[in-house]
């Protein structure tokens, strides 16, 4: 009898025991299941800040310039640029149409960045981004390629047409005057125009004509209009420079370009040779 009443009550202990460990397990998920909740309430609300941010920070299809207020206006930025280029790219192959593609230089923009700082610069780009903004067609496109460089694109778009654009963007920034702590200073711009016609090749030529252009026109002495054509001499040569430019570079970290020295010796022993 007492084996079975010491049986008996090893038994209760035991199931008490597991009673009392699924009971403290039931808290235990419990707790677990309470605080699981909050950390993904949290996770949540911290995600959509997150997502809010990011929004403000790359919003659809346009992107702000540096300083610029949420509710003024937008330009797109250089990806979204080469985006619509492609676009017309492929617009022009398809269906044979003509279009083209400008890039503007200022001309005295490190002038004002250097003299007033670079708040003054960003609220400048800000205030020629509009002045660019009025004075291209409602079909065109407009964005900030980087530091003081903007980028168009004119759909359905001549030759002809094009010049006169770009004549009326660079004589609406010579008009334009900044004035920044009772300091006015006067703007210029330099801008390249290609054509995109079924003869294009792909964007990143075009991008690097357009740029080409944008520097023959800075070249000729800026506040001007280049437009590049084929038969360009100026241009071609510029192209050959910056390919030299390539290869020189390509050589030296490859390790292909030597320097060889002569000594420079008198013939006589009594000639002294300048340093």
């Amino acid at each position: 009898m007492w084996k079975l009443h010491q049986l008996m009550g090893a038994l209760e202990t035991m199931f008490r025991s597991i009673a009392s460990k699924r009971a403290q397990r039931k808290h235990n998920r419990l707790t677990f299941m309470v605080m699981l909740g909050l950390l993904l309430s949290a996770c949540c609300a911290s995600d959509s800040r997150r997502c809010r941010r990011g929004a403000r920070a790359h919003p659809d299809a346009a992107t702000r310039l540096a300083g610029e207020p949420r509710s003024s206006y937008r330009l797109l930025n250089r990806s979204q640029f080469e985006h619509s280029l492609g676009y017309l790219l492929g617009l022009a192959k398809t269906e044979d149409s003509t279009h083209a593609i400008m890039f503007l230089d200022l001309d005295q923009f490190k002038v004002v960045n250097d003299t007033c700082g670079h708040m003054a610069g960003d609220s400048l780009l800000l205030q020629l981004g509009a002045t660019l903004k009025d004075n291209i067609r409602g079909t065109d496109t407009l964005a900030r390629l980087g530091g003081d460089e903007f980028g168009v694109l004119l759909m359905q778009c001549n030759e002809s047409k094009a010049f006169e654009i770009a004549e009326k963007l660079r004589q609406a920034i010579t008009d334009f005057r900044f004035v920044w702590n009772q300091k006015v200073f006067e703007i210029g711009v330099s801008i390249g125009v290609v054509v995109i016609s079924r003869e294009s090749a792909h964007i990143g030529e075009l991008m690097s004509a357009a740029d080409l252009a944008c520097y023959a026109a800075k070249e000729a002495g800026g506040n001007s209009v280049h437009i590049l054509k084929p038969s360009d001499s100026e241009v071609s040569r510029r192209r050959g420079d910056m390919e030299w430019a390539g290869r020189i570079t390509s050589a030296l970290q490859e390790n292909r370009m030597h320097l060889l020295v002569q000594p420079a010796r008198a013939l006589r022993g009594n000639l002294a040779i300048s340093e």
